[in-house]
Protein backbone atom coordinates (compact mmCIF):
# COMPACT_ATOMS: atom_id res chain seq x y z
CA UNK A 1 0.00 0.00 0.00
CA UNK A 2 1.26 3.47 -0.92
CA UNK A 3 0.30 7.05 -0.18
CA UNK A 4 0.16 9.79 -2.77
CA UNK A 5 0.61 13.04 -0.84
CA UNK A 6 -0.01 16.55 -2.20
CA UNK A 7 1.07 19.43 0.03
CA UNK A 8 -0.03 22.97 -0.77
CA UNK A 9 2.34 25.47 0.93
CA UNK A 10 0.69 28.51 2.53
CA UNK A 11 1.41 31.82 0.77
CA UNK A 12 -0.01 35.29 1.35
CA UNK A 13 -2.73 35.93 -1.24
CA UNK A 14 -3.25 32.24 -1.95
CA UNK A 15 -6.71 30.73 -2.12
CA UNK A 16 -7.95 27.20 -1.73
CA UNK A 17 -11.63 26.31 -2.24
CA UNK A 18 -12.17 23.31 0.04
CA UNK A 19 -15.83 22.99 -0.99
CA UNK A 20 -14.89 22.55 -4.66
CA UNK A 21 -12.06 20.23 -3.65
CA UNK A 22 -14.39 17.95 -1.64
CA UNK A 23 -17.38 18.07 -3.98
CA UNK A 24 -15.70 17.99 -7.41
CA UNK A 25 -11.98 17.21 -7.33
CA UNK A 26 -12.05 14.27 -4.90
CA UNK A 27 -14.83 12.47 -6.87
CA UNK A 28 -12.75 13.03 -10.03
CA UNK A 29 -9.76 11.36 -8.37
CA UNK A 30 -11.85 8.44 -7.17
CA UNK A 31 -13.24 7.87 -10.67
CA UNK A 32 -9.78 8.06 -12.26
CA UNK A 33 -8.11 5.61 -9.87
CA UNK A 34 -10.96 3.10 -9.67
CA UNK A 35 -10.30 -0.07 -7.70
CA UNK A 36 -6.67 0.95 -7.07
CA UNK A 37 -8.05 3.66 -4.75
CA UNK A 38 -8.35 2.84 -1.02
CA UNK A 39 -9.13 6.11 0.75
CA UNK A 40 -8.40 9.84 0.93
CA UNK A 41 -7.68 12.26 3.76
CA UNK A 42 -7.80 16.02 3.32
CA UNK A 43 -6.47 18.25 6.10
CA UNK A 44 -6.81 22.03 6.25
CA UNK A 45 -3.91 23.89 7.85
CA UNK A 46 -4.97 26.24 10.62
CA UNK A 47 -1.82 27.65 12.24
CA UNK A 48 1.86 27.08 12.82
CA UNK A 49 3.42 26.44 16.23
CA UNK A 50 4.53 30.03 16.78
CA UNK A 51 2.47 31.93 14.22
CA UNK A 52 -1.12 32.40 13.11
CA UNK A 53 -0.61 31.14 9.55
CA UNK A 54 -0.04 27.45 8.75
CA UNK A 55 2.96 26.15 6.85
CA UNK A 56 0.56 24.31 4.52
CA UNK A 57 -2.94 25.38 3.56
CA UNK A 58 -3.87 21.81 2.60
CA UNK A 59 -2.35 18.36 3.04
CA UNK A 60 -3.90 15.61 0.92
CA UNK A 61 -3.17 11.88 1.24
CA UNK A 62 -4.59 9.13 -0.94
CA UNK A 63 -3.87 5.47 -0.31
CA UNK A 64 -3.56 3.18 -3.33
CA UNK A 65 -2.96 -0.54 -3.58
CA UNK A 66 -0.30 -0.38 -6.29
CA UNK A 67 2.20 2.35 -7.08
CA UNK A 68 2.81 0.85 -10.54
CA UNK A 69 -0.91 0.97 -11.34
CA UNK A 70 -1.06 4.55 -10.01
CA UNK A 71 1.75 5.51 -12.40
CA UNK A 72 -0.20 4.01 -15.32
CA UNK A 73 -3.40 5.74 -14.21
CA UNK A 74 -1.71 9.13 -13.80
CA UNK A 75 -0.32 8.83 -17.34
CA UNK A 76 -3.85 8.21 -18.57
CA UNK A 77 -5.70 10.81 -16.42
CA UNK A 78 -2.98 13.22 -15.30
CA UNK A 79 -3.89 16.08 -17.66
CA UNK A 80 -7.52 15.98 -16.54
CA UNK A 81 -6.54 15.89 -12.85
CA UNK A 82 -3.89 18.62 -12.99
CA UNK A 83 -5.98 20.88 -15.26
CA UNK A 84 -8.72 20.84 -12.60
CA UNK A 85 -6.32 22.34 -10.04
CA UNK A 86 -6.97 25.90 -11.25
CA UNK A 87 -10.62 25.48 -10.23
CA UNK A 88 -9.79 25.29 -6.52
CA UNK A 89 -6.39 26.94 -5.92
CA UNK A 90 -3.69 29.20 -7.30
CA UNK A 91 -1.00 27.18 -5.49
CA UNK A 92 1.37 24.64 -6.99
CA UNK A 93 1.33 21.40 -4.98
CA UNK A 94 4.36 19.47 -3.87
CA UNK A 95 3.64 15.81 -4.67
CA UNK A 96 5.35 12.95 -2.90
CA UNK A 97 4.96 9.17 -2.85
CA UNK A 98 5.02 7.68 0.65
CA UNK A 99 5.06 4.26 2.24
CA UNK A 100 3.74 3.65 5.76
CA UNK A 101 6.43 2.62 8.26
CA UNK A 102 4.54 3.01 11.53
CA UNK A 103 0.89 3.33 12.58
CA UNK A 104 0.12 3.89 16.25
CA UNK A 105 -3.63 4.42 16.01
CA UNK A 106 -5.57 4.05 19.23
CA UNK A 107 -9.24 3.14 18.98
Amino acid sequence: MYYITAIYPYQDGAYFNFDYYKERHIPLLISCFGDNFIDIQVRQGLAGIERDSPDFICIFSMRVHSFTRWQDQIKLHGDQIFNDTKNFTNLEPIIQIDQLVCDTSVD
